[in-house]
Formats: C-alpha cells, structure tokens, sequence
C-alpha cells in the first residue's frame, strides 16, 4: 500500500464527509458515448445462470462507467429467436435492479436491411470468394470467413458482423461481455472486431470474457435477488459481514452530525492510517476499472475496507463522549463508512442508510 503524507490523509476525511456520495466520481468520460452489450441465443435464457451473471456484470460496468461521466447504454442481442415477451423479463430483472435499454434480434436487422446493407459492403470486393456456391471473406487476420451459404442462407457471423455495424456510428466504444459459456468466444468474434474497425477506424471495440480476466469475475459471484447469498471475492467476506460492519457504524454514528474539522490531533494508530491510506486510494481504483474491464477490483476494494474497519472497531472502543479524540474517531468511520456504501452502490446492492 502507497503511503501518502499523513496530513494529507488526514485532510481527506473532510474531502469526503464534504463529497459524501460524490466521493469517487468525476466527469473524466466527458459524456462520451459506450455500448455494453452481450449475445444470448433467447430472450428466455436470460434467467439461466451464465448469461444472468453476464447482465448483473453488465449492470455493474454501467453503473462505475456512468460514475465516471460516461454515457451508457445497455443492450442485449438476441441471437435465435425473436424478441418477445420483454415485459416478463423485465420483471426478473428489476428484482435485481437492472434495466436494459434495448433487446435486438436477427429479425430485426433483416427487416431493416442491416444485413443486406453489410453484406453489400464486402460482396463485390476482391476480399471475397465463392466456393461451393457459399460466399467466404479473407480479411488480413481472418480467413475463410462465410458469409452466407451454398442456398444463399446468411451465416450466424454475418448477423454478428451486421449487429456490430448496426451500432458503428452510434457510439465511441462498443464493449461486448460474453457468457460464461462456450458458445461465443474471443476468437470467433474477432472477424466481426476486425471488419468494424476498417470501416471506422475511431470506434474502439473491445471483448471481455470474465472467465480469462486477470481477476477472476467468477470470484466476485454476487447475486443481487434480495441482497441475500452475496459473497464478495474468494476471501469469503460475506454480505452479512459487510452489512454487520456497516450496523455497527450506524449505531455509533446515531443521532450524531459529523462536521469537518479544523485539524485532526489524536488520529495516530497505525490501523487508522491504513483506513486512510485505502479511503485515499478509492477514487483511483475506481479510474482503473475502465483500462483492464475488471469490476472485481471493487469488489476486492470492499473486502479489504471491511476487514480494516472490522480490525479498527474491535481494536478501538469508542466512547460515548463529546472527547476530541471520540469526535475524531466518529469522523474517520463516518468517512469510511461513506466510501463503503458508495462502492456497494457501484455492484449494485442497496448499502444500509445510503
């Protein structure tokens, strides 16, 4: 852990007893435009493990991407069968506090000539060759590429490639989240990423599969239906003992205003010092999400505060006094507790008196 001037530090308490929900967020996207989508063969599979867990990451990278200034929009594509009955699905996702923007299907990019239109792109160009009656595209990393069959019949990548184009004057980045399955991977859909990119070379698309991140996603396994069975990281650091620590400061902090201070005496133990130096250090954790697309550093931000603040409560009895050093304690756990509950905000789940 970066150690940091300890008057600074000190200073930051007031920054976010100041900020209180503003702590962490900034205007650094500039309203800049990003697709989040992913791919899932029918609208009904989306209540199956794999793919709901790829919408609440989804949901997840919305909201910290959002925090940062950036214009979002969620979309799923639907890749077998047609949009119906959104408003059931819509349903189960609100018991999870998720709300997607839009549902795509083949249909509709068929219907509305999106298809044709990319096909057209590259149909009568020296990148293409008929081979058995089926039209292939040999691109500069891609080769062998069918668009459409011997019958003339459009291949499952060309609806890919379509969706992609679909949305390639809409936004400044797409990011596509696959499934936690094998259905779709990094490699097949590198075609579609590598046609998009030459027809817009100032579109950054981008693929991210949970599963190979550096972080593991699957160690984050947070389920959002009624805040309950959230598990946070591999530490095994529990909703209930998030929410335990976050009572325990609720009662401390009852009926009493925190205001800034002057000047912060009687803060000297080395474990306050750690709580600093990671209330410090959130603002920037949170910027780091978009270079790697890894909401697990969160998740991983919460395990570590909670088992600082656990350590400081049990370590430091704080009386029921109106002492400097009581008033300068109730300040460092009511500014910790603050950043506590606006990293549970970023994952999505409901913090205790937020």
């Amino acid at each position: 852990m970066i150690k940091i001037n300890k008057e600074y530090l000190l200073e930051n308490i007031n920054t976010i007893i100041e900020q209180k929900r503003h702590y962490g967020k900034s205007n650094i996207g500039n309203n800049k435009k990003i697709l989040l989508t992913t791919y899932i063969p029918s609208i009904s599979d989306i209540t199956k493990e794999e793919y709901l867990s790829t919408i609440v990451y989804i949901d997840n990278m919305s909201r910290l991407y959002s925090s940062l200034g950036y214009y979002i929009y969620k979309e799923i594509f639907i890749t077998d069968s047609k949009v119906e009955n959104t408003i059931y699905i819509k349903k189960i996702l609100d018991k999870y506090r998720i709300d997607i923007n839009n549902y795509l299907d083949k249909n509709t990019l068929y219907n509305r000539g999106i298809v044709e239109e990319t096909l057209l792109k590259y149909k009568y160009t020296s990148n293409c060759y008929i081979k058995d009656n089926s039209l292939y595209l040999n691109l500069k990393n891609s080769t062998n590429i069918e668009l459409t069959d011997n019958e003339g019949n459009y291949s499952e990548l060309l609806y890919l490639i379509s969706y992609n184009y679909y949305n390639l004057s809409n936004y400044n980045e797409i990011i596509t989240i696959l499934p936690n399955n094998n259905i779709y991977s990094i490699e097949n859909l590198k075609p579609s990423i590598e046609i998009i990119s030459n027809l817009n070379k100032n579109l950054n698309i981008k693929i991210v599969n949970p599963i190979i991140e550096k972080n593991n996603i699957n160690n984050i396994n947070i389920t959002r239906y009624n805040q309950s069975k959230i598990n946070i990281s591999s530490n095994d650091i529990t909703y209930n003992i998030i929410e335990n620590t976050n009572i325990k400061i609720s009662n401390l902090l009852h009926r009493k205003e925190i205001q800034k201070k002057e000047k912060y005496e009687t803060i000297k133990d080395e474990i306050s010092y750690n709580i600093l130096n990671n209330l410090y250090e959130f603002p920037d954790i949170v910027l780091s999400v978009p270079n790697n697309k890894n909401i697990g550093l969160i998740a991983n931000y919460i395990d570590k505060l909670t088992i600082l603040l656990n350590s400081y409560l049990n370590k430091n009895k704080i009386e029921k006094t109106n002492s400097i050093y009581t008033q300068e304690q109730l300040s460092l756990v009511y500014a910790a507790k603050i950043v506590l509950n606006n990293a549970l905000d970023l994952i999505g789940i409901i913090p205790l008196d937020y």
